[in-house]
């Protein structure tokens, strides 16, 4: 293209408005295009960079955004068949730069993957939905779970298990577990709704700090949870807490006066 009256064009811009060029990219290396199949391919393009904003799993069909782009780079690879183009000066070819930079990106769309279908802890608070049954036994092994309870919302500061960290509620109480840093094994810590006299929170405003909710028990013992400010997930885990609590102080407090007239 540069040498074809197109020496502005830069690459690294073109890709990063690619949105926009795809277009006039399709038209500039093969002219014998129709205008309906650019446009075909060019909206493919852009439908499935706006799947990108869906939520899990939805998303993960961005995966896909290259599909479209299959038939411009038939195109190139057809160019570049010609002799006098390898041999130009723009010409690159595929070294070992480019391998390491398709393995270490191989290597993150794989993690990125895993997180988002919960075979890797991700650094956001997901629903206890996605969690396997695998590790609700997990849970329920170490006392902070049980089968006739419901998990709303689970964060872990776990790298590779969820099992190294856990931070949850469900819809009979609040938990915590980790691994013990001075022993084998793992310590935890829950309290059912009822049992908490207090929560105080302490917000995070970075997302590289955890937001820490303090549950106090009424015997005056205390746990804190850590969580994700991510995406802001952390308020909705501490509003979803916040209205249990006062679900079940509010049933108690009618139980009570219920029985004060009897």
């Amino acid at each position: 293209m540069k040498e074809n009256g197109r020496p502005e064009i830069s690459p690294f811009w073109r890709a990063v408005f690619s949105l926009f060029w795809l277009y006039s990219l399709q038209k500039a290396i093969d002219p014998d295009t129709s205008k309906n199949r650019i446009m075909l391919i060019a909206g493919a393009y852009l439908v499935l960079n706006l799947i990108a904003e869906l939520p899990d799993p939805y998303w993960l069909l961005s995966f896909f955004t290259f599909v479209p782009m299959l038939s411009v780079l038939s195109v190139v690879n057809n160019l570049n068949t010609d002799p006098e183009i390898r041999c130009s000066s723009n010409y690159s070819r595929f070294g070992f730069k480019h391998v390491v930079v398709s393995i270490a990106s191989g290597a993150m769309v794989l993690i990125t993957i895993m997180m988002s279908i919960a075979l890797l802890p991700p650094t956001y608070v997901v629903e206890g939905e996605k969690m396997s049954q695998n590790h609700l036994d997990f849970m329920t092994e170490l006392e902070v779970f049980s089968e006739d309870e419901e998990l709303i919302l689970f964060y872990s500061l776990g790298i590779f298990s969820y099992k190294e960290d856990g931070n949850f509620f469900t819809d009979k109480r609040v938990g915590s577990y980790w691994e013990s840093y001075f022993e084998e094994g793992y310590e935890a810590e829950s309290a059912f709704y009822h049992e908490i006299e207090d929560i105080t929170v302490e917000y995070s405003d970075s997302e590289w700090i955890d937001t820490a909710l303090t549950i106090v028990r009424d015997d005056g013992t205390e746990f804190t949870l850590s969580i994700s400010h991510e995406m802001e997930l952390d308020r909705d885990f501490v509003n979803q807490v916040m209205e249990r609590l006062r679900a079940v102080k509010l049933e108690a407090e009618k139980g009570g006066g219920l029985k004060r007239r009897m």
